[in-house]
């Protein structure tokens, strides 16, 4: 069965296939905008048969507050096509490279403004659910 990590950094390799955003391997405390990165899972576990992890990820998104109207950066990671399309770079490969792993991505949801050191940005989360097992 494919491990929680392997999953992650699979999912953190899709989204750095997007131009200009950066994907940080941990929650950072402070950081250069656009940025995104993955908090960890919550993880359900089906012990009733078939041995099968629910994962689900908060991708979260930010951009800087800089700039007037800056939060209409966030729409081109949004969109559900095109070369900024977070949906899209996963959708390219649903099974990450596994064979156990199916990928979806269930929803966005607006995070508004997030303080990070002395940096303020606009953020907002993409919910993805993950089965690994004998999906």
């Amino acid at each position: 069965m494919t491990k929680i990590e392997q999953v992650y950094e699979a999912l953190a390799q899709a989204v750095r296939t997007i131009p200009g955003l950066r994907c940080k391997d941990y929650v950072p405390g402070d950081t250069e905008f656009p940025a995104s990165f993955l908090e960890p899972p919550a993880i359900e576990t089906d012990n009733l048969g078939d041995d099968t992890l629910t994962l689900t990820f908060d991708l979260v998104v930010l951009v800087s507050t800089f700039e007037h109207r800056r939060q209409k950066q966030l729409y081109k990671y949004q969109d559900p096509t095109g070369p900024h399309s977070i949906v899209q770079a996963i959708k390219a490969d649903r099974s990450l490279g596994f064979d156990d792993v199916h990928v979806h991505a269930a929803a966005w949801r607006p995070l508004a403004m997030v303080e990070m050191s002395y940096y303020r940005a606009f953020g907002a989360a993409l919910t993805l659910t993950v089965y690994v097992g004998d999906c």
